[in-house]
């Protein structure tokens, strides 16, 4: 091996090892450079309009992000704080009641045909094996019951975790923000592309990142307010304010709306009311639950032009792959994936 090939070789291997290292430096970081990602691409527009008028880049990105703060971040922060009052509020409520819960009222459910007719089956089984319904269900609730509390005390140790992440989202999105095309001139740079399939790679990569980040907030409109729906039909209260936050919720990746109806199912439960509870758990199961991925999958499938299935199966694998940050992940690597595979097919038609 003469000298410049173990140059050549020791260059590189020094090179992956910084790479390598340089991403665990990062990955901690990673949901916050997906939140800086989201709240950037929200916000870009606003920052391009400002920019016609303001010179200074830094004053616009820091005006964007101002305005951005006033009109949607601090009323979701109000928003959030009020349901975590009103979370503390029911987690002591079914705290206090979950021991005293009368289940008897469930013999008017089994008054109906259908349950009647299947609880009528199941009973010579249950008796069988001397299984104590009741019970079961008050330790099962107990021990949700004080899940609940847990979740709610680790939930207030971390705001201000949470508060740090904010700050670092907000600094994060100011350099995206302002210094937007010398990183898309950095990362041209090392694209082994010509200019014009540079130029169309990025394009596409933008259009992703810009649809996934608004088809969720399109999908998390529509969630809300089917959730706000059922809360009115079924008579409980504030259903315009609780469909608004689980607007919110919906678009925290792998929280979503069962944060807003399951307490609230578990609420009409300790009412004895078990047809609305039954209602609603069908109701965010079967319809609030499958429109996510019926609505995000066309929207996002006609606007990259990828066939729904394969968009299904991008975002649902990114998730499973990297956690959260794999809904924006996802789409974005098959485009990239499939506009490699573009440009192959091209070079080897040519050859």
């Amino acid at each position: 091996m003469n000298i410049e090939r173990f140059k050549i070789i020791s260059f590189f291997v020094v090179l992956f090892l910084l790479l390598g290292t340089c991403f665990l430096l990062i990955k901690p970081f990673s949901y916050i450079l997906a939140w800086s990602i989201i709240l950037t691409v929200i916000a870009y527009p606003l920052y391009k309009t400002l920019l016609k008028k303001i010179t200074s880049q830094s004053l616009c990105a820091l005006l964007t992000l101002a305005l951005t703060i006033a009109v949607v971040i601090i009323p979701l922060i109000f928003l959030l704080a009020y349901t975590v009052k009103e979370g503390i509020v029911f987690v002591n409520y079914l705290t206090l009641n979950i021991g005293e819960l009368n289940l008897r009222k469930y013999s008017d459910l089994i008054k109906s045909p259908l349950i009647g007719n299947l609880y009528n089956v199941l009973k010579e089984y249950i008796t069988f094996f001397n299984v104590n319904i009741e019970l079961i269900i008050k330790e099962k609730l107990k021990l949700l019951g004080s899940l609940l509390v847990q979740q709610s005390i680790g939930f207030l140790q971390n705001i201000a975790t949470g508060v740090v992440q904010f700050i670092i989202i907000l600094l994060t999105s100011f350099f995206f923000l302002r210094d937007f095309p010398k990183l898309l001139n950095l990362i041209k740079a090392f694209i082994p592309l010509d200019e014009s399939q540079t130029a169309t790679l990025l394009n596409k990569i933008g259009e992703t990142i810009y649809t996934t980040v608004y088809v969720a907030l399109i999908v998390a409109i529509i969630q809300g307010t089917l959730g706000g729906l059922a809360f009115w039909f079924l008579g409980l209260k504030s259903p315009l304010l609780w469909g608004m936050v689980m607007v919110v919720f919906c678009l925290i990746p792998l929280v979503g709306h069962p944060v807003v109806w399951i307490p609230a199912t578990l609420f009409l439960l300790s009412q004895g009311l078990y047809w609305k509870a039954i209602i609603l758990v069908l109701w965010g199961m079967l319809v609030i639950g499958l429109i996510d991925n019926l609505i995000r999958t066309i929207l996002l499938g006609a606007k990259t032009q990828l066939h729904p299935l394969i968009v299904f199966f991008s975002v649902l694998g990114g998730v499973m792959l990297v956690g959260p940050l794999g809904i924006l992940l996802g789409p974005v690597l098959v485009v990239i994936t499939f506009f490699l595979l573009e440009i192959l097919k091209l070079k080897l038609h040519r050859e």
